[in-house]
C-alpha cells in the first residue's frame, strides 16, 4: 500500500532536494518510495506555482534582467536522431527563462521551454501583464527579444541588450581549446528601444540566480546523473527552487530593509 509520507519527513525531504540532494539520494536516505517523492514534489511544485501567480502581478519595477539557463530532459539535443527529435519534441534541451528585479533580486516571471521566437514572445507577453508603469529591460543578444519585447509592453520599455566579450572571441579558433578559464576582457551594452540608461543596463544578477539554481537544483546541474527523466518533473522542481529563491533572498531582505 502506497502510504503518504508524513508531515514531519516530507519537509525535510524537501529541504535536502532544495539543498541539491539528488531524488534517488532523498528517497534512499529518508527511506520514503519514489512514487511518493513525486507525488510531493508535484504537489509542492503547483502550490508554488499557484502562490506566484497569486502575489507576483500589479507590481511596479524599476530594472528588470531577462536571461536564460540551459539544461536538458531525458537526453541530450546532441544524441538524438531527427526522428526521435521529431517522435519526442519533450526531449532534449530545456531552457529556464528568467526575469528578475535588479533591486529586490526577485524573480518576477519564469517559465521553462525550449529557446525559440515562440517561447520569447510568450515570456514577454507574461512579464508585461504582471508589470504596470514604465520599465527598463536588459537581456541577452538573443534575437527573439528584439521583436517581443517591444511588442508585449509597447512604449513603456527601454530595452538594452548586454554582451560579454572573453578572451576567446579574440584569438582564432584553433587556439580555443589552451583556454580551460575563458576570462571576461570585455562588456558592450546596446540600446534597442526607449532611453535606456546603458550605466545600469545588466544581467549580472540574473546570471548569479542562475548559478544559485545549478547549486541548489542537481538536475540543472552540467555533468550528472541525476537528469531529469520528465519535463513535468523538471518543470515543477524549477517552480520549487524559484520560490524558495524568492523567500530567501527577496522576501528576507525587503522585510529587513
Amino acid at each position: 500500500m502506497n502510504h503518504r509520507i508524513t508531515s514531519e519527513k516530507r519537509a525535510m525531504i524537501l529541504m535536502a532536494i532544495c539543498e541539491g540532494l539528488a531524488l534517488n539520494s532523498a528517497c534512499r536516505m529518508f527511506k520514503a518510495s519514489k512514487p511518493n517523492v513525486l507525488r510531493l514534489l508535484r504537489e509542492v511544485g503547483e502550490a508554488c506555482e499557484d502562490w506566484h501567480n497569486r502575489h507576483f502581478k500589479n507590481l511596479s519595477v524599476a530594472r528588470l534582467e531577462l536571461d536564460e539557463q540551459w539544461s536538458y530532459v531525458h537526453t541530450h539535443k546532441e544524441r538524438m536522431s531527427k526522428e526521435e527529435k521529431k517522435r519526442h519534441p519533450e526531449r532534449g534541451d530545456s531552457w529556464l527563462w528568467a526575469a528578475l528585479d535588479a533591486r529586490s533580486k526577485a524573480i518576477i516571471y519564469w517559465q521553462t521551454g525550449k529557446r525559440t521566437a515562440r517561447a520569447a514572445h510568450s515570456f514577454a507577453q507574461n512579464i508585461a501583464s504582471r508589470i504596470e508603469g514604465r520599465v527598463q529591460i536588459t537581456s541577452d543578444k538573443l534575437q527573439g527579444y528584439a521583436y517581443a519585447i517591444p511588442t508585449a509592453f509597447g512604449d513603456r520599455a527601454d530595452f538594452a541588450t548586454e554582451e560579454k566579450m572573453f578572451q576567446s572571441s579574440r584569438v582564432p579558433a584553433h587556439e580555443w581549446p589552451k583556454y580551460r578559464v575563458d576570462p571576461l576582457v570585455g562588456v558592450e551594452r546596446e540600446a534597442v528601444t526607449g532611453n535606456p540608461d546603458l550605466r545600469t543596463a545588466t544581467v549580472c544578477h540574473v546570471e548569479r540566480f542562475f548559478l544559485t539554481m545549478r547549486m541548489a537544483n542537481k538536475r540543472t546541474a552540467r555533468k550528472t546523473l541525476a537528469y531529469s527523466k520528465r519535463w513535468d518533473n523538471h518543470a515543477l522542481m524549477s517552480s520549487i527552487h524559484v520560490f524558495v529563491y524568492v523567500w530567501t533572498s527577496a522576501v528576507l531582505r525587503i522585510t529587513k530593509n
